[in-house]
């Protein structure tokens, strides 16, 4: 089954004459999805300047003197079979289509002409001013999104970690056109710029020759690298009117994202599949104390936390603590996973596998993730060969000290006191 699914992803890097790197990946589909992302994005920004990033991103799509509004943009696309539109993250800045494969020429010289000629009119950066700062409006009511700040606020202070995408009112309201200008000409680069193209490819040959008029022109400056934040182990609270209690655990990732350590790093994701199943069966299934648990991930940029995240009844806050303590030294300090849970995870990722290789998207999100880590082609074969070769040993090995590491305890909602939970963690990973 593997070897037929490689069959199906095999993508070709090429760089146009400024070094943009290009990645083609055919599908045998009708369509074709084009990106052009930048490796810069709200952490590289200052406070003087928080959401600048995403103020550029909006008026990109504005218009050139070719199409010059944003209906006009957008029409144009979907009357030759298209959308188009442009993205904001926190490390990144997009602008992305999709259309029938036969046009694609078309979205790649829209995408092209918007980098290289937008207008940035100035009584449309004042119109965007006031859709922003709705956007914002909507944001700030967005208990999620409120929660997320907060816990990057206490575990990177002093970073870039916590920058709002979106900034805030006052540097909303201050973005002149030099200003934004400015940054664009700065930030957009060919040094931290890279294309992928996933779907039907109709002529390599000249998608490549009209790649490198439409964007070769892109000087290649360099791009100040982001100082590497310093994760803080503490305990912290926020109040809302959730009558619950929300609880985010962190612990610092010891594990560099460097590609000596990629293997390192595939079988921690076998030990964190384990460790959440483990954790819903003993504390929602067993105990009924939750309704919900899950691991994930918060960071970049060189440094990280893994998380664990739930929410339960304040009177239950310490037991639901205790119980995430015990499962977790259990397992890294008893060997206890198994080879029922690695195959559980190999047949569960089949199906993951089989939907990206279906997706475009998905597709493109695992090419450039791959090329901004690590400055390389993914190979989708040599994945499933390292793949294949995991060991319960190499899970154990490779996780036994994940948790032993500094660690922050964020609770939100009903107060129940963090430093009395964090010390709960502590007594089970004493040193």
């Amino acid at each position: 089954m593997y070897y037929i699914y490689s069959m199906k992803f095999k993508p070709t890097l090429h760089f146009l004459s400024n070094g943009i790197p290009v990645i083609l990946d055919h599908m045998d589909i009708a369509t074709a999805t084009m990106v052009l992302k930048f490796n810069t994005g709200p952490r590289n920004e200052g406070p003087d300047n928080t959401g600048i990033t995403h103020f550029v991103e909006h008026m990109l799509l504005k218009g050139t003197p070719l199409r010059p509004t944003l209906k006009a943009v957008f029409d144009f696309v979907k009357n030759h079979g298209g959308t188009i539109g442009a993205q904001t993250e926190h490390t990144k800045v997009s602008i992305d289509g999709r259309i029938i494969a036969k046009n694609l020429p078309i979205l790649a010289d829209v995408i092209g002409d918007n980098i290289k000629n937008a207008l940035f009119d100035a009584d449309a950066i004042e119109t965007e001013k006031s859709v922003i700062l709705e956007e914002y409006m909507r944001y700030q009511n967005d208990d999620n999104n409120n929660g997320y700040y907060f816990i990057t606020r206490n575990i990177f202070p002093n970073s870039h970690f916590p920058n709002d995408t979106l900034g805030n009112p006052d540097t909303i309201k201050s973005f002149t056109r030099e200003q934004l200008l400015d940054w664009k000409d700065t930030r957009l680069s060919a040094s931290n710029a890279a294309i992928v193209i996933s779907g039907k490819i109709i002529d390599r040959a000249k998608l490549l020759s009209d790649l490198e008029r439409l964007f070769g022109w892109l000087p290649a400056r360099k791009i100040p690298a982001i100082p590497t934040p310093q994760f803080k182990a503490c305990a912290a609270h926020s109040d809302s009117l959730d009558k619950n209690t929300k609880i985010t655990i962190c612990i610092k990732d010891k594990t560099s994202n460097d590609l000596e350590n990629h293997f390192q790093q595939m079988c921690i994701s076998r030990f964190k599949s384990a460790f959440s199943a483990r954790l819903f069966d003993t504390i929602r299934s067993q105990n009924g104390l939750t309704y919900g648990i899950n691991t994930g991930y918060t960071g970049g940029a060189g440094v990280g936390a893994n998380t664990i995240k739930t929410s339960t009844a304040p009177k239950n806050a310490k037991k639901v603590m205790d119980l995430i303590a015990d499962v977790a030294y259990d397992m890294t300090h008893k060997n206890l996973y198994t080879k029922e849970e690695l195959t559980l995870f190999k047949n569960g990722a089949m199906l993951a596998d089989a939907s990206m290789l279906e997706s475009p998207a998905q597709r493109i999100g695992v090419l450039f993730d791959r090329w901004f880590s690590y400055g390389i082609l993914f190979d989708w074969d040599d994945c499933m060969r390292i793949s294949k070769r995991i060991t319960t040993g190499d899970v154990i090995e490779s996780a036994k000290d994940i948790f032993d590491a500094p660690t922050s305890v964020i609770t939100q909602g009903a107060k129940v006191g963090p430093r009395a939970l964090r010390q709960i963690w502590l007594e089970k990973f004493k040193s």
